[in-house]
């Protein structure tokens, strides 16, 4: 029982990420709704992207409900720009309570922690999305 309701836990996570896609880029209602996914950090963060929890007073509006690009991203190869755009997606979807997906350790050590934090780690959902699309694992951090 265990496995059948994580393994339906991460198909509901995968939906929600092809729907917030469809749903932003209008494919499901024929023109783009709601505020935009992605938005450019403009306050010099030394993240490659984040995705807040919360509205949060800052100088800058930091909005929930968006995921926030960072100048730190621009250099990065295609391969690791899509898996930490997959990343931010993962914490975008997630419910914030029960179902929470945050990040488990350090960049790179996700095949390493015990299954009940896999389960509930951007980075493994990933690796599992990155794996799908490229056909092969992606490649180390």
């Amino acid at each position: 029982m265990v496995t059948r309701a994580e393994l339906q836990f991460i198909l509901k996570i995968c939906r929600r990420v092809a729907s917030t896609i469809a749903v932003r880029l209008g494919e499901i209602h024929g023109t783009p709704m709601g505020m935009p996914l992605f938005a450019a950090d403009r306050t010099d963060a030394k993240f490659f992207a984040y995705t807040p929890r919360h509205t949060v007073p800052s100088p800058a509006p930091i909005l929930a409900g968006h995921i926030y690009l960072c100048d730190l991203l621009d250099d990065e190869a295609p391969e690791r720009y899509l898996r930490i755009l997959c990343h931010e997606l993962f914490h975008f979807v997630d419910d914030e309570k029960v179902h929470e997906i945050v990040d488990h350790g350090k960049l790179g050590g996700a095949l390493d922690l015990p299954h009940a934090q896999r389960m509930h780690n951007a980075d493994n959902f990933a690796l599992f999305a990155m794996h799908a699309h490229l056909g092969r694992a992606p490649s180390p951090f």
